[in-house]
């Protein structure tokens, strides 16, 4: 078999198996995290992309506690008001 071939046969054993940090990061929260703060960036074009990224998904980290809080108390009020 030649170099071309072995590499080619070595490169379609390497995509039949997804690595493990792609399986990682495919699950649901992982990747609309990642998709929404890539999704921000592009569209506000900031002069520093890096920073803004990592702001964007602590600011849904911050928003999605916010909102289990809120759940947490309103169902705590709904039992004491049962």
């Amino acid at each position: 078999m030649t170099t071309a071939g072995v590499t080619t046969h070595l490169i379609t054993d390497m995509l039949k198996h997804e690595h493990a940090n792609v399986t990682y990061l495919k699950q649901e929260g992982v990747s609309l995290a990642i998709s929404k703060a890539l999704t921000q960036t592009y569209l506000e074009k900031p002069k520093n992309p890096i920073d803004f990224f990592a702001k964007s998904l602590l600011s849904q980290v911050k928003t999605k506690r916010a909102k289990q809080e809120v759940s947490k108390q309103l169902t705590f009020m709904f039992v004491i008001a049962s």
